[in-house]
């Protein structure tokens, strides 16, 4: 077991060195350090392409065990809501100085009062379109709060004065937003993002098209 465990070693920084074109002892060494000082394996320390950075940051790669403690405090009851709501969690990272698209404006459920301080809430379909034409952009999605794995997204676009469906057919702003309203969650309006070209290729195609809304 042991021999093995040394094998992969010698092995893989082989051909991390080869890859990286730098010194199988540089990158021995680092490998060490990763392992001995901050507990991150061969394989991981492959993974995240350590050889790379500064020793330094090695701190910034979470260990298993601690990856684990950290993934059982998220997973508890009372921080589930945190991430099973998307405007919380935009909040949370905005809090945090973490990067998250940002959220532009919400539908608030029919009877219920704004929710969301720091998020604006969406008074009607002029201020919905105020809330496009003012981003500077065309090309958004419409999703619920709650949810996950691209259920019930939708993609729109705002240009010269006309909203307009995935198809490109123009619709009336304020019979979509009366479709929404009686829903049982929230609904968000958000920037349409693209997944970086080195991520989309590395996805399936039910994930892709979730990830091209």
């Amino acid at each position: 077991m042991m021999m093995s465990k040394v094998w992969n070693y010698c092995v893989t920084t082989w051909q991390i060195a080869r890859v990286h074109d730098v010194s199988v002892l540089i990158v021995f060494w680092r490998a060490m350090v990763a392992r001995l000082r901050y507990n991150i394996g061969i394989d991981f320390f492959n993974l995240y392409q350590l050889t790379s950075q500064d020793t330094c940051r090695y701190a910034e790669y979470l260990p298993q065990v601690e990856l684990e403690r950290k993934l059982k405090v998220l997973s508890s009851d009372d921080q589930k809501t945190l991430y099973v709501d998307k405007i919380l969690f935009y909040l949370a990272c905005k809090a945090h100085q973490l990067p998250t698209p940002s959220i532009i404006g919400y539908l608030p459920v029919t009877g219920t009062m704004a929710e969301y301080d720091g998020v604006e809430a969406i008074e009607s379909a002029q201020h919905f379109e105020q809330l496009m034409s003012q981003s500077g952009l065309h090309s958004f999605i419409f999703k619920p709060a709650v949810g996950g794995h691209g259920d019930g997204v939708l993609r729109i676009s705002w240009a010269d004065g006309v909203l307009r469906d995935d198809t490109g057919t123009a619709i009336d702003t304020a019979r979509f937003l009366d479709e929404f309203r009686n829903a049982s969650t929230p609904h968000l309006l958000q920037p349409a993002l693209r997944p970086h070209p080195d991520l989309k290729c590395r996805v399936t195609d039910s994930a892709r098209c979730g990830l091209s809304r």
